[in-house]
């Protein structure tokens, strides 16, 4: 197998052992064009040996494009920093780049908006993120993942559930798709779980956290005892919304000014509220 050096301002020469030996073509002009002459390698700080050679320190290789008509071109650069290619127009950086570097790969496209991923997530522009979550609920999710907003508010999926979380990464605010299990005097506060926090399964019942402390917290289920989602026809008043959405049979008091048709679903009857005060039936 050939061994490949590779010249700074040179032609490439390929040799059978990794002798150091130098092709120039800027010999002597003879009737043929100019005649090749060779050198040593050695003592020459310019000269980088692809098979077992190095770089001085701080050095860098960069290849151009030629510009296109739109005098557009690309630099891609290799160091002992990583690898990075840039555009230009007419010679001036576009600010359009991707690099690998030992932390991750970034890209940006010259317009605000870049990216970063590394080892600890895709990191974008804006601030947000995508992640593991912050902290594991300890359901065999191992963390699950995340969205991760610039002012670090979580949104978390972690072993079939979806959980909203504090700044912290750790509170959790409420907890949804929990399926048929209720909460329990273990699910307190070194868990994450606050005075407030809900915890919803999948028919919609809804448990809300009164106490959380270790061991003995207490969970009651929410007024209404469930959350349901239906769908309401008929017309609504301008800046008002037809369709409702979370209604409870006991906390309907006057809609008022607010829509008018019939909404049914959900509460095992219809409800008329086309006279502004519903008639439930």
């Amino acid at each position: 197998m050939s061994d490949l050096i590779i010249v700074e301002n040179t032609d490439v020469v390929a040799v059978e052992t990794p002798v150091e030996l130098l092709l120039e073509t800027s010999g002597p002009q003879g009737p043929a064009g100019p005649s090749a002459t060779w050198e040593s390698l050695s003592g020459k700080p310019d000269v980088l040996i692809a098979s077992g050679g190095a770089l001085n320190p701080d050095a860098a290789l960069t290849a151009s494009t030629t510009p296109d008509g739109a005098d557009r071109s690309t630099d891609t650069e290799f160091g002992g920093w990583g690898f990075g290619v840039e555009e230009k127009i007419d010679g001036t950086n576009t600010g359009k780049q991707a690099t690998l570097e030992p932390d991750g790969f970034h890209t940006a496209d010259g317009s605000g908006n870049s990216a970063h991923l590394s080892p600890t997530g895709l990191l974008l522009g804006n601030g947000s993120k995508l992640q593991k979550g912050t902290t594991d609920a300890g359901l065999g999710g191992n963390g699950g993942i995340a969205l991760r907003c610039s002012l670090d508010y979580e949104l978390k999926w972690d072993a079939g559930r979806l959980f909203v979380m504090a700044q912290d990464g750790f509170t959790i605010r409420r907890v949804e798709y929990c399926g048929v299990a209720v909460p329990s005097a273990n699910d307190d506060s070194t868990k994450g779980f606050v005075v407030g926090s809900l915890w919803i399964l999948d028919d919609g019942t809804v448990y809300e956290c009164t106490d959380n402390a270790v061991e003995g917290a207490t969970w009651v289920e929410a007024p209404g005892g469930s959350v349901t989602y239906g769908t309401a026809a008929g017309t609504a008043t301008e800046g008002n919304d037809a369709r409702i959405a979370n209604i409870k049979a006991n906390s309907i008091s006057t809609l008022d000014g607010v829509a008018s048709g019939e909404y049914t679903g959900g509460i095992g009857g219809s409800i008329d509220i086309s006279g502004g005060n519903p008639d439930i039936g």
